[in-house]
């Protein structure tokens, strides 16, 4: 199978390059190159842990190299990429609310059944988008690398959201159990929150999530793949 790149993104690819400053795009190339390394020692280390199992090694990565991810959200806010802030916000957040619960309730969540698909699907997902970005500041990302970052979500989403639904699912009851990040009134701001409800109303929230970041992914698969898509 022949691997093609639309005219449409090859020209939006030498725009970008000629309109981003010298230093933006040194960092931008800088920060995606240290999260595509970071994100493949993630997936060497998951497929080296024993079968079935994630070393407590990937998690203290996903930690700092998730946490940095952080970083794309101003990225996003500052106008120095393309990125939807919203978007990039809600993306961000429900990653980084999924390593907060394995961190609260880690005893729970390292035997998690959900845990070893969440970091293959975020692992393969991040080692093929930084490289990616990283060469496009650059130059033209080879079309093999293109093809796998507008193809490779077709599998690694339904995994990713499978395994982040199950670690949220595995750890309900010791949120609940333990009241943590609940807020019970009476109090001085005569205010109630309880956490554990709203981590149900995420996990029914989670397929429309992905049925739209996946109509949205096919989109951009068509235009810088080139392929066609259906109208409904």
């Amino acid at each position: 199978m022949a691997l093609r790149v639309s005219k449409a993104t090859q020209s939006r690819w030498s725009t970008s390059r000629q309109m981003a400053k010298p230093i933006v795009r040194y960092y931008l190339t800088l920060y995606n190159t240290v999260q595509g390394l970071g994100w493949a020692y993630i997936l060497h280390t998951t497929l080296g842990s024993p079968l079935f199992t994630v070393s407590p090694k990937v998690l203290t990565a996903m930690y700092l190299f998730q946490g940095l991810a952080v970083l794309e959200v101003l990225n996003a806010a500052a106008g120095i990429v393309r990125s939807n802030l919203l978007t990039t916000i809600v993306q961000v957040f429900f990653r980084d609310q999924v390593l907060y619960l394995l961190y609260r309730c880690h005893s729970t969540g390292i035997e998690s059944h959900g845990l070893l698909p969440m970091a293959l699907a975020w692992s393969l997902a991040e080692t093929i988008r930084y490289p990616y970005l990283a060469l496009h500041m650059s130059r033209r990302a080879p079309p093999a690398l293109t093809w796998l970052r507008y193809s490779s979500f077709l599998v690694l989403y339904p995994l990713g959201v499978y395994g982040e639904m199950r670690v949220i699912y595995d750890v309900l009851p010791v949120v609940e159990r333990d009241h943590i990040l609940s807020v019970a009134m009476p109090n001085a701001f005569n205010f109630s929150f309880n956490y554990a409800a709203f981590l149900k109303f995420l996990l029914f929230s989670y397929p429309l999530g992905l049925l739209l970041q996946y109509k949205h992914m096919l989109r951009q698969r068509a235009r810088h793949l080139g392929t066609p898509t259906r109208r409904h």
